[in-house]
């Protein structure tokens, strides 16, 4: 009968600093060998000393350490180093608009193929970004931009080719309306407010402190709401209060919140024929003919093929079956779209990252502005809400064709822009064969109709430049200098 083998442990290795004490300890008895005692036995702490390489003192705190975790039954443990916190870069949605236009500036304005280098320094001197390179790198690219080769085989940045197509549709479907039987247009947007909004600056004296400015958020409210050149939608303002500990409020709103506001305040009070324009936030682009991804699993994606009529060979593997669903799928279906083409609307979709495109972004800045200029204190939360919805009914129809004529000015400059900026590419990409294969086309027209992956955020918190032409319109704050960057 076999003596079964007993399991050992595995071989705990050595760290290099382990291997350079036990090697000094070694050097130690090796001299000690061959010339007797170097110091004497009695001076344990000094023999230590000599046979580690550390100094009497280290020996005496280690000894110190041991007796005393030794007493109470604990470890002795090395104090972690104190790292400095990691520095949060401040870098918003508006932000990122303002680094696009930038960059169509560089084709038509300067004449300059614009790089990341040259950009870097702008965002440095203009927007005070805080960030290395690297870290401004890692937004231009989730910003859609991309390297290219050009004739003299530099690399120069450009816009994704979906974001540029999504934008060209979007523009060209608001001249078609201003050219034919005008529509009126109906923006919506979702934004927060909490109840230690205040201002940053005001008139003060030594015995009257004024505003006392608290650092905590407090609670939070979230305000949905809808509005044009007409002034906002009457009846269509929403306000609850944010059940969500994250500093995102979109975590607040999903697809049945969002319906629910949809069908019950803003299709009842929307003007006949109106055209709805909304983002890609993830609760507005809800798919009802949702096709199989790369997450599907083979049974889920046969089922899809077979309720679609769509012929295929059982035989084929998972990877195929994938593909023949991307040349077949059709063009997605969202609930939001269907719910208003229903009722006689019509929906227009931002394109990705251009917050900068909604008037309502702005109108957003002035209501929180006027929010800060009345709210002296922290208020309840109550109190916060019956504040806005007194503030929303001051901003007036003036306010809102304010703010959509500037963004107007924002739309023509990227209608010219984009033309100009197409016309450079051509000149500089190399024209030698298909500069892309097949499927990396095919992959660039899918994301024109997939549903839009990124989660767009409020940009409210930093259109200062853009509100500056919309300035003087609040006459209840004419002495105070409100900060346009509140939240």
């Amino acid at each position: 009968m076999e003596t079964p083998h007993k399991n050992k442990s595995p071989r705990r290795v050595s760290h290099s600093d382990e291997k350079r004490i036990i090697y000094k300890v070694i050097q130690f008895c090796d001299e000690e060998k061959e010339k007797g005692l170097v110091i004497p036995l009695q001076r344990a702490t000094a023999r230590a000393a000599k046979a580690v390489g550390k100094s009497e003192c280290t020996i005496k705190n280690i000894r110190r350490d041991f007796k005393n975790a030794n007493k109470i039954g604990a470890k002795v443990i090395t104090p972690r180093k104190i790292r400095a916190p990691r520095k949060r870069i401040s870098f918003d949605e508006f932000d990122k608009c303002v680094v696009r236009r930038k960059f169509l500036e560089f084709y038509e304005q300067k004449k300059e193929i614009p790089t990341l280098r040259k950009l870097f320094v702008y965002v440095k001197r203009e927007l005070h970004f805080q960030g290395e390179r690297e870290t401004f790198r890692k937004i231009v690219k989730d910003l859609g931009f991309r390297f290219k080769k050009c004739k003299d085989k530099r690399q120069i940045l450009t816009e994704r080719e979906d974001i540029v197509a999504r934008r060209a549709q979007y523009l060209r479907a608001l001249r078609a309306n201003e050219m034919g039987p005008k529509k009126p247009l109906v923006y919506t947007d979702e934004t927060w407010i909490h109840t230690h909004y205040t201002l940053k600056k005001c008139w003060q004296h030594d015995d009257f402190p004024g505003v006392l400015v608290n650092s905590s958020a407090g609670q939070r409210a979230i305000v949905v709401h809808a509005g044009g050149a007409m002034g906002f939608v009457e009846g269509a303002e929403l306000i609850y209060d944010s059940r969500s500990k994250s500093q995102d409020f979109h975590d607040d709103m999903n697809s049945t919140n969002y319906r629910r506001w949809l069908e019950e305040k803003l299709i009842p009070n929307l003007p006949a024929g109106s055209i709805v324009v909304i983002d890609n936030a993830p609760y507005h682009t809800v798919q009802e003919n949702k096709s199989p991804t790369t997450s599907s699993r083979k049974s889920d994606i046969i089922d899809w093929l077979t309720r679609n009529n769509i012929q295929f060979d059982s035989g084929l593997t998972r990877n195929e079956l994938l593909r023949i669903v991307k040349q077949s799928k059709p063009k997605p279906i969202y609930t939001v779209d269907r719910i208003l083409r229903e009722r006689g609307f019509q929906v227009l979709r931002l394109p990705p990252y251009s917050c900068d495109l909604n008037p309502i972004e702005l109108i957003w800045n002035l209501l929180k502005q006027k929010i800060a200029a009345h709210n002296v204190s922290s208020v309840p939360l109550s109190t916060l809400k019956e504040m806005t919805r007194n503030d929303i009914r001051e901003i007036t129809q003036e306010d809102w064709v304010k703010a959509c004529n500037k963004v107007k000015k924002i739309e023509d400059d990227y209608w010219r822009r984009d033309a100009l900026m197409e016309e450079a590419i051509d000149n500089l990409i190399i024209n030698v064969g298909f500069d892309s294969s097949d499927d990396e086309i095919s992959e660039a027209d899918d994301k024109l109709n997939d549903e839009p992956e990124e989660r767009e955020g409020s940009c409210t918190d930093t259109a200062d430049e853009e509100l500056e032409e919309l300035n003087n319109i609040s006459t209840d704050t004419a002495d105070e200098e409100p900060d346009d960057r509140l939240g």
